[in-house]
């Protein structure tokens, strides 16, 4: 699994569902990666390790990774801005799941990229 080939099978398999729910009623499949920048997060983290973090971009939560020093955000473009990650805070996979929304979410779209995608 390379980040190149995961974020192609993510874009296969965002939906409504696995959308922040905060998000929903604005998601749609011009912007696929609105509300799953959490989830996305938990996921990258599963298959390359790193560190979860979260920053505000216009006062609103955005989760991405860290990698080798090196900033993995596959859910950037959901914002048509640039991004400063300069103020973040770290995460850890606990905390993030004890959201019961993002843990339903989290499950929801591994359990879709592990059936439908990674046979």
């Amino acid at each position: 699994m390379t980040l190149e080939l995961l974020e192609k099978y993510l874009y296969i398999l965002y939906s409504k569902d696995t959308c922040y729910f905060v998000c929903r009623d604005n998601w749609s499949n011009d912007n696929p990666t609105l509300g799953h920048c959490a989830v996305v997060s938990l996921i990258v983290n599963d298959y390359f390790g790193g560190e979860i973090y979260k920053i505000k971009v216009d006062g609103i939560g955005h989760y991405f990774n860290v990698i080798n020093n090196k900033i993995i955000d596959l859910t950037s473009n959901q914002f048509n801005k640039q991004i400063n990650y300069d103020n973040r805070i770290k995460k850890t996979r606990k905390e993030m799941l004890e959201d019961k929304d993002t843990l339903l979410r989290y499950n929801l779209l591994k359990n879709k990229l592990e059936k439908e995608v990674i046979k």
